[in-house]
């Protein structure tokens, strides 16, 4: 009975973490979905510019959309740095 309850914790344990393929599919899905975000950026900076867009809605879309930039930049991994040899 006790190698039974020692099995069902080792199970446990081994489903608490993710996998790698996990981790690196969620970069890479926060990266690109970073990536366009800054390509939103620069669509409505450019409409702000040349008078297409209202200066207060483009103000709110700039800082919506540069928010969830550095969050998903973030996620993706983007701010840790290696460590110096």
């Amino acid at each position: 009975m006790e190698q039974k309850i020692i099995v069902l914790r080792e199970r446990t344990r081994r489903t608490r973490h993710r996998s790698r393929k996990d981790v690196r599919a969620r970069r890479r899905i926060c990266g690109v979905l970073a990536a366009l975000c800054f390509l939103l950026l620069l669509g409505v900076v450019g409409g702000m510019e040349n008078g297409t867009m209202a200066l207060g809605i483009g103000t709110v879309r700039v800082m919506g959309t540069g928010v969830a930039g550095v969050l998903l930049t973030w996620a993706a991994g983007g701010f840790r740095y290696a460590a110096r040899p």
